[in-house]
Parts: structure tokens; sequence; C-alpha cells
């Protein structure tokens, strides 16, 4: 197969894959029903430069909310495209894909059941009945979508595969990929192609490894859709920035990769901005090989950016490191220049660690944030970082809520999760271990589970 592009696919007015601009997106972090909160998130994105933005719909009360807000930023000039944000709900889905230009859905969640993480022994029978109950049930989508010309994104999650996906292909990028697939069978089954298709994991190396594998399951399938980047619960600050620049950047260099959201448990905005940084660098879209290319490993990186702003300088050095470190091995990474606010030692560590190359420090996942999310989650977020960072080795999660928290951080090793307002859930592993927990107290609950299980080190 020659190198080419994804396929053109159009959300409102514009239009993603085939040769066009990579395009930007963010997505608001309060809740749809505060109406004018979400409004004037909307244009603060849009303001910044994003070309779509996501708001989370998790309860039929907030389909009418959605509806009024799409209306105030259209009388207002905004008519850039909207995503609505779907788990569980066809019904939700539907009706949001009335109103917005595209919808989200989870093929983790949408139609199978959360996933309890129990093994389940399904006869090939059963699960292709599995698989037909799950084509009816999108068939009213579907329908909806061509009437209203509504894109799709199926989004598939490393933490929030399915039992029935996890009992076949286990918490992998396969998995992954698989889940996907099946949806994109029944949306071509039915002549539906406006897909969008997006695999996400909080681990770099499980994100690039997925993201490669539906490329060439989508060409093998006669038929590429465009691909939304990005490493989802990447966290704050500089580490944050690394992972994401890191996956993203090592996709977009092997012509993987349509639209992208760089994730921050900070400001939505601040998002947009980093975005901007580093695609700019990429100029004209590659089209995509058949076959990726595997470069010879490395021994040594030796990189030399310009005397510039610590989020550049970020930006800069990942896109030129990206391609090299990747799953490969290097015994040394050498940074060398003046980095305005990164000392360069811990720049290179931080590099190392985001790559899954070696570890310094503990490693955290935090989401950035939506709707969904009842608690000061920023906060928490930065005060876990401060008082857990010694840990080496250790894996701790801060999660907005309990929709795609307990899954997204199942590999963590301790965590709390949102769940009524203003309180959290501690977890060990995925497992609930303290409830209803005011956030004031999160992080000394947090340390106490850690220290009861013998985890805990001085600084």
């Amino acid at each position: 197969m020659e190198n080419s592009f994804a396929q053109e696919v159009k959300i409102g007015d514009i239009l993603i894959g085939s040769n066009h601009r990579i395009a930007i997106q963010s997505m608001t972090n309060v809740p749809v029903g505060e109406i004018q909160a979400s409004v004037n998130q909307c244009k603060q994105l849009f303001d910044a430069g994003a070309d779509l933005v996501r708001l989370s719909v998790p309860r039929m009360p907030d389909i009418d909310s959605l509806r009024e807000v799409k209306k105030k930023l259209v009388a207002d000039g905004y008519t850039k495209p909207l995503v609505a944000d779907v788990h569980f709900s066809s019904q939700i889905a539907e009706e949001c894909a009335r109103i917005v230009e595209k919808v989200r859905i989870n093929p983790g969640n949408y139609i199978d059941k959360r996933a309890n993480f129990k093994e389940l022994n399904l006869s090939e029978h059963e699960y292709n009945l599995e698989l037909e109950k799950m084509h009816d049930r999108l068939l009213p989508l579907i329908k909806v979508c061509n009437e209203y010309g509504t894109a799709i994104r199926i989004g598939s999650n490393h933490g929030s595969l399915s039992d029935r996906i996890l009992s076949r292909y286990g918490n992998t990028a396969k998995g992954m990929v698989e889940a996907a697939m099946e949806f994109i069978s029944i949306f071509e089954a039915e002549n539906f192609h406006n897909l969008v298709i997006s695999m996400k994991a909080s681990n770099v190396k499980v994100m690039t490894e997925s993201c490669e594998l539906l490329n060439r399951r989508m060409a093998e399938n006669g038929m590429v859709y465009p691909q939304h980047l990005g490493v989802t619960e990447a966290g704050s600050g500089n580490d944050a920035r690394i992972k994401s620049c890191l996956g993203i950047a090592y996709l977009l260099n092997k012509g993987i990769g349509d639209t992208i959201r760089v994730s921050l448990t900070e400001n939505p905005v601040n998002e947009i901005t980093f975005s901007k940084k580093f695609i700019s660098e990429f100029g004209e879209k590659k089209a995509y090989p058949a076959e990726p290319p595997y470069p010879e490993l490395l021994d040594k990186v030796n990189f030399t950016p310009k005397p510039q702003d610590a989020e550049t300088a970020i930006a800069e050095t990942c896109i030129a490191l990206a391609n090299n470190l990747i799953g490969k091995k290097i015994t040394e990474v050498k940074i060398n220049g003046n980095i305005v606010g990164i000392d360069n030692d811990d720049f290179a560590a931080d590099i190392m660690q985001a790559a899954g190359l070696a570890i310094s420090k503990a490693e955290f996942i935090s989401c950035p944030g939506c709707g969904r999310t009842n608690y000061d989650l920023e906060r928490i977020s930065e005060a876990v970082k401060h008082e857990f960072s010694h840990l080496k080795g250790l894996k701790i999660a801060t999660m907005g809520c309990v929709v795609n928290g307990p899954g997204e951080m199942a590999d963590a090793d301790y965590g709390c999760v949102g769940s009524t307002k203003d309180h959290v859930i501690i977890y060990k592993g995925q497992t609930p271990v303290i409830r209803d927990v005011p956030q004031e107290n999160a992080v000394e609950m947090l340390k106490k589970v850690i220290t009861d299980n013998g985890d805990w080190k001085e600084k």
C-alpha cells in the first residue's frame, strides 16, 4: 500500500483528515448545566485557537443545557464545532447528535456494561450475540447522525475497556484497537463513514503502540479514518507537557494523527497554548506509511535547545527526540543549553521517565477534569505531587469522577477519585479503601493508606 492520508471527515464547518491541517481541541471543565460559565469557557478556548471544543453531557437534563450553550455561542458569532462527550447513555448521545457537530462515544461503556474487571468466558456464539446487540443499539444513533450530518468519535481508552474485551484481549493496545474496530465495522455496515477514532492511554508507550496498531488495522481493512491523538491523564506542569509532546510528536512524525488534544490538569486554555507551540513545527502534514519505519536503536541523544521559555524548550526538545525515544534503548540523554525554568538534569530524567525508559520519582496520573468533576481536582493534584513525588516507583492517580476514574487508574498503585460534591474515594489499586473523604482530607487519607500498606518513606 502506498503512503497516503486518512480519509476526509466533515465536522461542522471544518474538515479533518486528508491533507487538511491538524486541528487542535480542548474540553471545558465546568458543568454544562452552568450555562454561562460553559459559554464563557468555550469562547476563551476558541479565542485561544481551538478548532473544536468538547463538553461533557452526563445527564438527560444536561441536553437542554447543551442546546442553550450552542444557541448562545452561535448568537455571539462563535460557529466552530462543539463535541458532546457521552458515556453509558445511547439516548443522550442520540439527542446530542441533533445539537452539536460531533459526539464522542466510548466502546468500553456505551453498550457494554462498565467493567467490573471480572473474567467472562463467552463462547464464540455468545460473543457474536453481543456484537449483534451492539449493532442494533447503534442503529438509532447512526440514523440521527445521517440526518443531521453529525460526526462520531469512537474513543477507546486503555483504562475503560469492557469486561468482554478485557477477557479476550487483556488491558492491552490490541484490546483497545479491537474495541474500536468492532464499532467501525458496525458503522461501515450501515455505510456511515463520518468517523474519527482515538486510542488514549496515560502511558506513552501504550498510547503510541495502540495508535500505530490501529493505523495498520484500518489500512488492512481498506479505510483509514482520521485519528485524534492525546496522552490522557497526563497530569500538569512539565511532566504532562513532556508526556503529551513525546507521544503526539512521535505519531505526527510518522504521519499518524489529524486532530490533537494535550490533556492538562490546569486551565484548559493552557492546552491550546501548548498545542500550538509544537503543532507549528510540523508544517505540511505527512502521509502515513503502509509499514511504520523502525529506526535503529540509539545509545545516546544529544540536543542543544536555544535559550527560550520553558514551554517552547519542552516542545522543541521533545519533537527532536520523539522518534528516537519511544520504545528505544537509550543509555544517556544529554541536554545542553540554557533552558529558562528547567534544570537540565531534571529535564533529562523527566524525559526518560515519560518515555518509560527510567524511573527517578513517583509517576502521577491525573485527568484534566470536565463537567463531571465535583471537587477541586487541580489543587488536590498539585498537593499530591508535592507530598508524594519522592516515592520513587509508585504510580499515584488523582481522577475527576467515577465515570472513567477507576478504570483509567487501574494500573496505579494508589489514588483518589472524585465522588459526591467536594468528596473523594481513596483507592489502593482497583480497590476502594476509604469512601466519602472530604477533599480537605484527601492527601492525609491517601498518605495513611500508603503508610498502612508499607510504601511510605520519609523525604
